[in-house]
């Protein structure tokens, strides 16, 4: 194996133990790398605002993919180094047919999550308490709108990613991807079950660290990348060594060149481990 100089690591369902609670093991196992010279950066589908948390407490290094690759922060000083927004009549038509289709609707920016309270969860407000028990500086900030147009003109020129749940997350119409797809193109995944991320053209995951290893001049040879999701295939794929976690679906696993540990038995730990021990030999 090639001595491996950065290591990319998803968060949800991989890094972190649950979504709102991190694994000390791996922050120990961050650290571990860090001093074994090896960099460490979060490549997440989560704008930069719902990742601070798990960022700052884990202290990765400076930069960080965020938004399925729309994004690269700088932490330190949480501006872009990289961006790639969604064309605002894009996103007027997608927020304008999806709120015509009830769907909940998500507007991502780098510093806050816009959203559309008409359509949101019925109890969305008691899933968002988890929020409020971290450090303010911490939390995720919500932008809530009842007023549509207020959304979309407030939003339209600094939209990241946008996600959809179907209403009280049922199935969305088919017309709505119809409509979508209508705009442009795009890239759509699913970060997680019943929804979709939409994303302007050129927005992966696997762009994303291509761009964080050109800034960073690291060859891929010397990437190792850990995911558990459909949208981190690309990145596992493309680095070096692609780490699957043990509880990612078998489609995940076949890309992979190493199935770890399940994400709640700190198998990103695990695998950092005995990648230090062999490059110390």
């Amino acid at each position: 194996m090639n001595e491996i100089k950065l290591i990319v690591t998803d968060l949800d369902g991989t890094y972190l133990q649950s979504y709102h609670e991190l694994n000390r093991e791996n922050i120990k196992a961050v650290a571990a790398a860090q001093a074994a010279g090896i960099m460490v950066c979060p490549v997440t589908a989560r704008n930069f605002d719902c990742a601070r948390y798990a960022i700052t407490e884990s202290n990765f290094d400076a930069y960080c993919v965020t938004n399925n690759g729309a994004a690269i922060i700088d932490r330190r000083t949480e501006e872009h180094v990289f961006y790639n927004f969604l064309q605002p009549e894009a996103v007027r038509a997608i927020v304008s047919a999806a709120a015509e289709a009830n769907a909940e609707i998500d507007i991502f920016t780098n510093q806050y999550v816009a959203t559309y309270g008409p359509t949101q969860l019925k109890n969305m407000d008691e899933r968002l308490k988890p929020w409020l028990e971290k450090p303010e500086h911490l939390r995720r900030h919500e932008h809530r709108y009842q007023d549509l147009e207020a959304l979309i003109s407030e939003n339209c020129n600094i939209a990241e990613n946008i996600t959809l749940h179907g209403h009280e997350r049922e199935e969305m119409p088919g017309w709505l991807y119809r409509r979508i797809i209508e705009q442009g193109e795009f890239y759509l995944t699913s970060s997680h079950h019943m929804c979709i991320d939409i994303m302007a053209y050129g927005s992966t995951k696997i762009e994303g660290v291509q761009r964080l290893a050109a800034i960073l001049g690291i060859d891929r040879k010397n990437i190792m990348a850990f995911g558990d999701n459909s949208n981190d295939i690309g990145m596992i794929r493309w680095a070096g060594v692609g780490v699957a976690m043990g509880n990612a679906r078998d489609f995940v696993k076949a890309a992979a060149d190493i199935v770890a540990a399940p994400n709640t038995e700190a198998g990103f730990a695990q695998e950092v481990y005995k990648l230090i021990e062999s490059q110390s030999k």
